[in-house]
């Protein structure tokens, strides 16, 4: 996916930028390491929102 969005792929097909993220429903990501999937995907304002949404989850 990574490899995807660095070659616009995403932007390509829908004009406009989109929140990118990866899950597998039955593994549950630590919230360190869905922070940082979460910034290697998304260079744009979804994700500033995003991050600042987990903030607000309990430990």
């Amino acid at each position: 996916m990574e490899k995807l969005k660095n070659e616009n792929f995403f932007t390509g097909i829908t004009g406009k930028d989109i929140f990118l993220i990866f899950t597998v429903s039955d593994y549950e990501f630590e919230k360190k390491d869905l922070k940082d999937l979460i910034i290697r995907l998304n260079d744009n304002e979804y994700k500033s929102e995003y991050l600042n949404w987990m903030a607000t989850w309990g430990n």
